[in-house]
Order: C-alpha cells, then sequence, then structure tokens
C-alpha cells in the first residue's frame, strides 16, 4: 500500500518538490516546447503529486500530460513565483479562469458555430488562421495524438508563439490535457458525448477510456508510446473533461453576470421557475422547502492532497458563511444563556443527535451533505458537512441564505426530520428575529410517524394548515440519483468531489425543469383524485345518523371539524411528563401482565379484585401494544420505500424487500397476538357493548400490513380516558381523516395553480429580458467580448425558446383543467404562438430536398415500439406489491411527483 494511505495527513499545507525535481521537470518542458516562448515556472506540487513520479521524471517516453495530477487538474497552474504576472496560460481557479481566456473562448464558440456544433465533414480542418497570422518560419512543430469518436491518431502540429497551444488545437475541434505543450488532444465531439454518457450513467474515466480505446483500435492504428507500450490515456483524458467541463462553467457565470441576475432569478433558472418565478403577490404564495442530512457521501482523509485551496461551487454554501453561522449560534447562546437540554426528537433521530460511532468519523474529512429542495425535488443549495453530524449551524446557514435570496414578503415553510427541534433551537436563542412571522416549521411526512402524537398534532403537515400534500421526502430521491457517486467521490479529491455533485445536480434540475408542467399537471390530478375520494367518503358519513346530536341530525362537516378541535386541545394539554409517566407505567404494566399469564399457567394467581384503577391499567396495555405495532408499522413502510418511489427494481432489491419483510413477519406477529389479547381483554370487562364493532374485530397479518400510516387506527385514544366523539367513535374518526384530506387536498390545487403561473411567466420574463440583452449588447465595443456575449445569449436563446415548445402543449391541457374554457390571456401564449421555427445544424449531411416540416413531422411514435417491452431483470413496482398481498392504493399518492 503506497504510504499516502498509511500515513495521516496532519496538514493541508503544500508540499513542495525539491529544487532539483523542479529543476530537472523544467527542463522536460523546455524540451517539450522546443526552446520557444517564456520560460515557465510549473507548479511544484504537480511534480510531487505522486509517490511514484520520481521514476517517470527520468523517462522520455512519457507524456507531458500525465504531469498534471489527475486529482488536482482541475487546477493545474504555474507556479507563481511573486516576481511576474500571471501566466494566460494558467490552470486557474474554478472560478471561471481556466486555461483558456476570455479571448480563447471566444474563439472557441466561433468555430463551433463555423462547424455547426463540430457537425461539417471538415471540422477537424485547420482554423487557427482566424487567430493568427505568424509567419511559417516562426513557427514550430510536435507531435500530437488527437482522440476522436471515430478516430485515433498521432498527427504532427503546427504552433506559434501568438497564441497558447490550447487554442491552436481548437482550431482544429480538439481540446488539449494540459496547460504547457500538450502532448494529447480530445474532440469536442467526444467530450461532449462522455458529458451526456456521465451525466445519464455516471460512468467512469477508466472504463470509458478503456471502452473507447477497444472501440478506436478496431478502427485505427494503436497508439504506442516509444518503447512500445499501449498508452494509457486516462489521466489526459480525466484533465481534458475538467477543462470542459470549466469552460461550460465559465458560459454559464459570463450568462449571469451579462444578464445581471438577481440570487432569486439564479435560483428560478437554476432550480425551479415554479418555487422561485415572478409572482404578482409575494406575500400570498408560500415557499415551501424541505431540508435533510445524508451521511453515505463522505470523503476519506487520505484520499486527497489538498495543495489547492477547496473551491465552493455555487450550489454550495460556502465554509465561511457556515462557520459565521456557527458563531452566530454561539454568541446567542452565550447571550440568552441557553442550556443544551435532551429532546426526545432529537434522541430518536441518530444523524442530528451526531449519535454515531467515532470509526464512522475519524478517516474522514467531509462526513456527509446537507440539501434543500423545493416542493418539486429540484435542489436549491447544499452544505459540505465537515466532521460529525447534522449540526444545527448547515441548516440554517442553508436556510439564511434562502431568506436572503426570496422576496422579504414571502413566507418560508420549512420541513425537516426534526422540524419541531429546529424550531424550539431558534426560539431559544431568539434567531432570525426578523424573519419569525413568515418563518414555519413542519415535519417531513414519513419522519413525523416516529414522532409522539402531540408532535405530529403540532408539525405534521398533514394535520395543520398551509402545507397542501407537501411530503417533505423531496431530498430522499435527490440521495437515489446521487448514490451512483457514492463509491468514487469517496477516494476522489475534494474539489472533484464537489464538482461532480454540483454537476449531476445540475442535471438533475435540469431534467426537473423540462419536466416541470407535466409534474405539475399530475400533482394537480393527484390532489383532485384524493380530494375526491375523501369528498365521497364525507357524503357516505353524512346520511348516517349522529348518535352524539341532541336533534337526531345525521353527520356533517362542521361537527367533524369541531371534534377535530377538540381532540387537538385535549391532547395538546397533555405535558410530556405526564405522557413519560403514563409510558413507564404502561411498560411496568405490560411486564406484571406477563408474570400474571405464567402464574395462570401453573394455577398460583390469586382470585381476581378489580379497583378503580384496573380500567386505566388495562386502557394502557392497549396503547402499550398498540405503540409497539405502531414502530413495526413504521418500520415495515420503510422497507416498502423503493416501492413507492415509482421507478422498476431491480432483482437484487426486490430479493433484500422480500427478505426485510419476511424477517419482520414473525415479530409482527406476536405483537400483533398481544394487542389483539389486550384489547379483548379490555373490551370484555370494561366495554363489552363495544366487542363485536367492526373496527374491535381480531386484527390479523394482513390487515396490518395493509394499513396506511395516516390511518386513525393509529391515534392514541387509549392513552388517556377520553369518552368524546373523536375518542371512541370509528365514524367520527373517518370523518375527521376525510375533512383533513379535503382541506390538504384544496390547499395543494391552490399551490398547483399559483406554481403554474409562476413557471409561465418566468419562461416569458426571461426570454423578453434575453431578447432585450442581445439588443442592447451591440453597444460594446469589444468585438471579441461582443462576438462571445452574443454567441452565449444567442445559445440560451435558443434552448429556452425549445424548452417552451416542449411546455407549450402541458400548459394549454392544464391551464384548460384549472380554470376551463377562459380565454388564454396569459402572455405565454401570444410568445408561444410567435416563437420562429426551432433550429437545425444544416451539415454535409442534409440532402437539399430535406425541408423543416419534414424534419418536424418526426417519426410516428409508434413505428418501433413492435418489439418487446420487457425491461430485462426488473420488477414493476405495482407487481412487487400483488405480489407481497399488499394494497397498491398508496403507490398513487406516494408516487405524486412522477409524471403520468
Amino acid at each position: 500500500m503506497s504510504r499516502i494511505f498509511r500515513e495521516r495527513r496532519t496538514s493541508y499545507q503544500p508540499r513542495i518538490a525539491s529544487f532539483e525535481d523542479r529543476i530537472r521537470e523544467y527542463e522536460r518542458l523546455e524540451r517539450f516546447a522546443s526552446g520557444q516562448g517564456p520560460q515557465r515556472t510549473f507548479n511544484p506540487g504537480l511534480i510531487s503529486a505522486h509517490q511514484g513520479l520520481q521514476d517517470d521524471l527520468n523517462c522520455a517516453e512519457e507524456d507531458a500530460d500525465n504531469l498534471v495530477d489527475t486529482e488536482n487538474s482541475l487546477q493545474a497552474e504555474h507556479f507563481d513565483t511573486g516576481n511576474h504576472d500571471r501566466d494566460p496560460l494558467d490552470h486557474d481557479h474554478l472560478s471561471g479562469d481556466v486555461t483558456i481566456d476570455l479571448l480563447g473562448h471566444a474563439r472557441r464558440y466561433h468555430t463551433q458555430s463555423e462547424t455547426a456544433n463540430w457537425t461539417t465533414s471538415d471540422w477537424g480542418n485547420d482554423r487557427s488562421k482566424i487567430f493568427c497570422d505568424c509567419e511559417e518560419a516562426s513557427c514550430h512543430y510536435r507531435i500530437v495524438d488527437l482522440i476522436d469518436l471515430n478516430i485515433q491518431k498521432r498527427r504532427r502540429m503546427r504552433f506559434c508563439k501568438c497564441i497558447p497551444d490550447l487554442l491552436h488545437l481548437l482550431a482544429h475541434g480538439y481540446l488539449g490535457c494540459s496547460p504547457v505543450a500538450p502532448q494529447t488532444a480530445f474532440s469536442f465531439n467526444l467530450l461532449g458525448f462522455h458529458s451526456h454518457l456521465w451525466q445519464w450513467c455516471t460512468v467512469g474515466n477508466l472504463p470509458f477510456m478503456n471502452t473507447m480505446q477497444a472501440w478506436l483500435e478496431e478502427r485505427s492504428n494503436p497508439l504506442l508510446t516509444s518503447s512500445g507500450k499501449r498508452r494509457d490515456l486516462r489521466r489526459s483524458f480525466t484533465a481534458a473533461v475538467d477543462i470542459y467541463r470549466a469552460l461550460s462553467n465559465r458560459s454559464n457565470n459570463i450568462f449571469k453576470d451579462v444578464m445581471n441576475l438577481s440570487g432569486q432569478e439564479i435560483l428560478a433558472k437554476e432550480s425551479c421557475p415554479a418555487c422561485f418565478g415572478p409572482t404578482a403577490r409575494a406575500a400570498s404564495q408560500p415557499l415551501i422547502i424541505c431540508l435533510d442530512g445524508n451521511f453515505q457521501h463522505r470523503h476519506h482523509f487520505a484520499a486527497s492532497k489538498n495543495y489547492l485551496d477547496l473551491i465552493t461551487p455555487s450550489k454550495f454554501i460556502h465554509p465561511d458563511a457556515i462557520q459565521e453561522m456557527n458563531n452566530k449560534i454561539l454568541a446567542q447562546e452565550n447571550l440568552h444563556r441557553v442550556r443544551n437540554k435532551a429532546d426526545r426528537c432529537a434522541d430518536a433521530h441518530k444523524a442530528a443527535d451526531d449519535k454515531r460511532s467515532t470509526s464512522t468519523w475519524k478517516a474522514c474529512d467531509d462526513t456527509g451533505l446537507m440539501g434543500s429542495c423545493c416542493r418539486h425535488d429540484a435542489a436549491i443549495y447544499l452544505a459540505n458537512i465537515t466532521g460529525g453530524g447534522e449540526k444545527r449551524k448547515y441548516p440554517l446557514a442553508i436556510m439564511n441564505q434562502i431568506l436572503q435570496d426570496v422576496d422579504s414578503e414571502r413566507e418560508v415553510r420549512v420541513l425537516y426530520d426534526i422540524g419541531c427541534t429546529m424550531k424550539k433551537f431558534i426560539g431559544l436563542r431568539h434567531m432570525f428575529a426578523e424573519e419569525a412571522d413568515r418563518l414555519h416549521f413542519g415535519t417531513s411526512v414519513f419522519h413525523s410517524y416516529v414522532h409522539n402524537w402531540k408532535c405530529q398534532l403540532e408539525f405534521s403537515p398533514r394535520f395543520n394548515d398551509g402545507w397542501g400534500l407537501s411530503d417533505g421526502e423531496g431530498l430522499e430521491r435527490l440521495w437515489s440519483v446521487l448514490s451512483p457517486l457514492v463509491s468514487a467521490l469517496r477516494h476522489a479529491t475534494r474539489n472533484h468531489r464537489l464538482g461532480s455533485l454540483q454537476l449531476k445536480v445540475e442535471f438533475h434540475n435540469k431534467k426537473g425543469i423540462i419536466s416541470l408542467v407535466v409534474w405539475i399537471k399530475h400533482k394537480y390530478k393527484m390532489a383532485c383524485e384524493k380530494g375526491d375520494a375523501a369528498s365521497a367518503r364525507l357524503n357516505e358519513l353524512t346520511r348516517v345518523q349522529n348518535p352524539f346530536s341532541l336533534d337526531q341530525s345525521t353527520y356533517n362537516r362542521e361537527f367533524f371539524e369541531s371534534q377535530w378541535q377538540d381532540q387537538r386541545n385535549f391532547q395538546q394539554n397533555h405535558t410530556d411528563v405526564e405522557t413519560e409517566e403514563r409510558e413507564r407505567l404502561a411498560v411496568y404494566l405490560d411486564r406484571h401482565a406477563t408474570l400474571e399469564t405464567l402464574r395462570r399457567r401453573i394455577n398460583q394467581l390469586a382470585a381476581h379484585r378489580e379497583n378503580p384503577a384496573e380500567e386505566q391499567n388495562a386502557r394502557l396495555l392497549v396503547w402499550h401494544s398498540k405503540s409497539k405495532l405502531y414502530s413495526h408499522a413504521v418500520e415495515l413502510h420503510a422497507e416498502r420505500q423503493p416501492l413507492y418511489r415509482g421507478t422498476h427494481i431491480g432483482t437484487t432489491l426486490s430479493t433484500r424487500i422480500l427478505a426485510a419483510i419476511e424477517r419482520r413477519k414473525g415479530p409482527i406477529t406476536a405483537a400483533v397476538n398481544k394487542f389483539n389479547g389486550y384489547r379483548s381483554d379490555y373490551l370484555t370487562r370494561f366495554a363489552p357493548e363495544q366487542l363485536n364493532l367492526p373496527e374491535n374485530q381480531p386484527l390479523t397479518y394482513h390487515t396490518f400490513t395493509n394499513l396506511s400510516l395516516e390511518s386513525s387506527f393509529w391515534q392514541d385514544v387509549y392513552l388517556f380516558h377520553s369518552q368524546a366523539p373523536w375518542a371512541k367513535n370509528a365514524d367520527v374518526q373517518a370523518g375527521i381523516q376525510a375533512v383533513l384530506a379535503i382541506d390538504r387536498s384544496d390547499e395543494e390545487k391552490v399551490l398547483v395553480g399559483k406554481e403554474f403561473k409562476c413557471a409561465i411567466s418566468w419562461a416569458v420574463k426571461l426570454h423578453a429580458s434575453i431578447q432585450a440583452k442581445l439588443d442592447d449588447v451591440g453597444e460594446c465595443e469589444e468585438e471579441d467580448k461582443l462576438a462571445l456575449v452574443k454567441s452565449i445569449l444567442d445559445e440560451e436563446l435558443s434552448e429556452h425558446e425549445a424548452l417552451m415548445r416542449s411546455w407549450a402543449g402541458d400548459v394549454v391541457e392544464l391551464w384548460k383543467t384549472i380554470y376551463g374554457p377562459t380565454p388564454l390571456n396569459h402572455p405565454w401564449f401570444s410568445l408561444v404562438n410567435s416563437l420562429p421555427p426551432p433550429r437545425f445544424h444544416a451539415t454535409d449531411n442534409d440532402k437539399s430536398e430535406d425541408n423543416s416540416e419534414a424534419i418536424l413531422a418526426g417519426i410516428d411514435k409508434g413505428e418501433e415500439d413492435a418489439g418487446s417491452n420487457v425491461d430485462g431483470e426488473e420488477i414493476s413496482a405495482g407487481d412487487m406489491l400483488n405480489l407481497l398481498n399488499i394494497a397498491n392504493e398508496n403507490l398513487a399518492t406516494n408516487n405524486s411527483h412522477q409524471a403520468d
């Protein structure tokens, strides 16, 4: 094992190579450059990056590209001695200054336009004459290996002193992988293909290059070193990919700078236009976000050398902001003399309470991620967790940034696994005092089930107004998208780790924006279906006579609403201390009942004597056994969560789900039997008239597995003695559930309608802003910058118009669904109808008889669908639920984030 993996790093200060090594490498680079150009001093950190590089320095056949440390290739830079200006070929930091300067970036767009995005037959021809006019005598030549999608070749390339070598390669449609004297270059076609492949498949650089080399060597001569060995292109390709990504990032930054976008406008474009787009009245449209931590995305301490400072991508909260929030927390604690107290909800949340073995963190410098997303599963901001668990500084830093970005009058609602604890934490320290009126907290739906009933009444989004059908589980779906990166990024550099996460998050958000209107349409449909089902149930109950009414009338909505309010008031008036005392008593009584059962078996039980406390004790036993059942229900629901995500599951996962459910069957059956016994005993002794009611029939394993966690069955009606209708009547409990479902569905439809208008208003506004900027940018005096800006704006406008066209059909359908046959009077419709036809690349392969109408007509959707629709070894979630004999009614409600 390499020494670097045996020894722990104690400092992140750069390790400087010996002077002899630096001189040797300098001379080697001078030889590669044929003695041309100014002297350059190279970053010594790049030379000492690998322990085995000393032998490579003496081997002339090795590539200069390989000297770029693959772990720091994105920031490969010249060593700044302090007595000269930074070289224009520097690999500067990820903030945008890469090997190709602003002028070269403009020329890249020019060449890309000249070749119709590298698709014409002459895209690989030399176009360096448009960059320079050097005489042949002042030029020099060097052998460069060129790798494309369909061919690899070794060519003698011409270079000059007036422009960087990378621009000469760019003029041929290739991107070099080294800032100085590159010997390897990859075509923009290949890099673009890899970019899309990585976004969809997360393919690693090593298997990708091995595949490409095998593919290319079938079509062209292999690339060999002077010793006859096959070239290892992985490190060179990694460097080229990093430069390619940095160029794309620079274009995005230029667009934001030119457009002068505000924080909210950036979030609308990069995260979710439905949540952050323009709205007429910000105060009337709440922003609902969710927070969550993930500790799978760890980074090993010894995996990177960290010669350069950590670079924070735009989607990540800067470490300085996190530290500033931590200092503010400490200051407020000292000011208000806050003492840390145990919290039941936080204690039950291991990650939040940092109750993990120290061995989990000791080998890691980055221990996880804290994320935030909107109702539409779009990532807003991430925070890199450095040591320990979900410390409060991370979610608070994210919240603070979001509050700064959005309108100061807008209500912000936060769903968090321990939203109850977060509210207490902020209140005790008097933080966000100015935003207290517009800041509200809740617990995510699934995690709320592990909170006690009193906490659910106050913080569950299903029991409180203003949340609609938001579930707060969007980040669970984001973590699923990022899961393929977990193992690979644990051993990457810290900068590569954050950069890769940023790219994957950007792609996830981009896909979400493309399907946003479809998503909104589906959410509206699900809200209508859930509301209609609840209304039908409520209508059935309104035909049933109300036994609690003095005038013998039937049930009505007002009665159920009053009962729900009585239930909330009754159960919220009991203190946590009282609840804990009753829980301890229930545990004691359960053990006592077990002993009594054993005594009966050996005929040692004394004559039974009832006393006034017997009924209360029997009720506590029923409640305690139901609490155990509830824990099993939550765990079983967690095991089945993959079935509710709307995606296919493979054979391995389905086997694990079946095995996990089978393991729980025994304990669940025992808990069901104990509950049936306690309940039957209680009803027989104290409520015999209720023994034969349908809701009091013995519970079976099949019935238990089909119980929803939102069922009224789980309410703690046995914990406190109450004879109110809500506590003892199943019809009243069902009516309360129906009223709550109707309220949440109505809220959801209102939220969806506002988000829909917000999204299309954003599309109209951004289109107008880009068009206006294109008209105004002509006043720029510098032609190269003008050409670059216009190219970027034109590209953004084209992509935005394509997005609007993809939305058009669904927008019309959703508008008619929400607003009925009203006139299409939104500016969206006139703009979409006036959009120019889509642009197509006019390559040499296009025939003159082809026309845009034929292209637009496309191919019949069903023409090539005659093949098998079998998905290999995948199984649908619905089939899996049927296999388990589980009612799949939850599949639709839990899948509301999926499209039709």
